[in-house]
């Protein structure tokens, strides 16, 4: 499904400088499938790290890690090629020493690297460096209504003619406008979650969508 921060990160990617990019934002709003559908489209290697599956690897970090520890201890871990290669460290608000460490990693530049996770806001571990200065942040929400649209099978330059409506303030057609009110009241029900609006797209069910919802506010709790 297409997601507008894909805009965003490419903007990132062709001016970012010697900055990480951290996206932040709630569980399921779509944060980890857009950036590995973003990295496997733009560059030509890249490494995986999710700190909630794989705990092993916060030993990257440990004591104060230095770029060049880091890329030494990295090569023991996975083969890969540094040349064109991103860096992704998921599920970062479990490892402090990962968060400290963007700002060398982002200074060293051999890698782009782009950390994730839910509520980086509320990180209070008094052993983190921060890396303010050396990151740019993106906050990524749930889909909006123009994301829903494309999701249910409308073209961008369909929703591009409908911003030009409400822009103008000019009338739509009759027909357009009563499709256009089944799927807002539709997007009212569904909601944003991508996961729910996948479900949706595919099912047309709204019993298996209250089940994504439902999984969705389960895991939030947890949090």
């Amino acid at each position: 499904m297409r997601r507008k921060i894909t805009d965003r990160l490419l903007e990132w990617k062709r001016g970012h400088g010697a900055k990480a990019l951290v996206i932040s934002g709630a569980r399921q709003v779509g944060k980890t499938y857009s950036i590995t559908e973003f990295v496997r489209e733009n560059y030509r290697n890249s490494v995986y790290i999710n700190f909630e599956d794989q705990p092993e690897m916060k030993a990257l970090f440990e004591n104060g890690t230095s770029a060049d520890v880091f890329y030494e201890r990295l090569s023991y871990s996975f083969d890969f090629d540094i040349e064109d290669c991103a860096i992704v460290l998921d599920e970062i608000q479990l490892c402090s020493s990962a968060m400290s460490a963007l700002k060398p990693l982002a200074i060293d530049g051999r890698c782009d690297v782009i950390a994730s996770g839910p509520l980086l806001g509320t990180v209070t571990d008094t052993n983190v460096l921060s890396p303010m200065g050396y990151t740019e942040t993106i906050v990524m929400e749930p889909m909006d209504f123009e994301e829903f649209l494309w999701a249910m099978g409308l073209t961008r330059s369909q929703t591009e003619s409908i911003g030009r409506h409400i822009l103008e303030r000019t009338p739509m057609d009759d027909f357009v406008m009563k499709r256009l009110t089944d799927l807002f009241r539709r997007y009212m029900v569904v909601g944003g979650m991508p996961s729910a609006v996948r479900t949706y797209a595919e099912e047309d069910n709204y019993a298996l969508v209250s089940e994504v919802h439902r999984e969705i506010y389960d895991r939030i709790c947890e949090d």
